[in-house]
């Protein structure tokens, strides 16, 4: 048993130097500002969020750099008024912002690594900062976990703690198992 802890932080420590200086990602800094569900975190050009509520809270993510939001919520929750109070294609239009809608979740669009790649593109073409929101965050922070493993190079048990300090919770496996993903993944 203690051979395989050690061969596992052997195996994850020879992974931290596929991470380069220009992809090493800073950890999420919870940001003080109001107008989003389950708050607002801020990682290097990205922003990760809840739904926002407000337009004035879109207008002051425009004033720290913002230029593209990215809704991963589902149709039927983007179309509901009771769930998505403000019209955020609409606004975008009217600020200059690029608005990208990539349904994520439920029967009809099922987490797929499409959406990863989706995601990844807008990131690549993104002149400015990125909104990347759900209606909690949780979804929108995996996505980002799944982006940081498979485009910007960062080991599975990093991505997921800086996914942590955004609103990331618990992985329902996690429960099943009894530990994190990050103890499970070195023992």
């Amino acid at each position: 048993m203690q051979i395989r802890k050690i061969l596992s932080l052997l195996i994850l420590s020879s992974l931290s130097p596929l991470v380069s200086a220009e992809n090493q990602t800073a950890h999420p800094q919870k940001l003080a500002l109001a107008g989003f569900q389950s708050g607002i975190y801020q990682t290097d050009k990205l922003f990760i969020a809840g739904q926002p509520l407000s337009g004035v809270a879109i207008k002051e993510l425009k004033r720290l750099g913002l230029t593209t939001i990215v809704n991963i919520r589902t149709t039927p929750e983007v179309t509901n008024p009771k769930l998505t109070p403000i019209d955020e294609s609409a606004l975008s239009a009217a600020l200059g912002l690029k608005y990208v809608h990539l349904p994520s979740g439920g029967e009809d669009t099922p987490y797929d690594p499409a959406t990863v790649t989706a995601f990844a593109g807008v990131m690549d073409a993104a002149d400015g900062k990125v909104l990347l929101h759900c209606a909690s965050g949780r979804r929108a922070a995996h996505l980002w976990v799944a982006y940081l493993v498979n485009y910007q190079d960062v080991p599975l048990a990093t991505a997921i703690d800086l996914g942590r300090g955004a609103n990331f919770g618990s992985v329902p496996l996690e429960g099943y198992l009894k530990g994190s993903i990050n103890y499970l993944l070195i023992n």
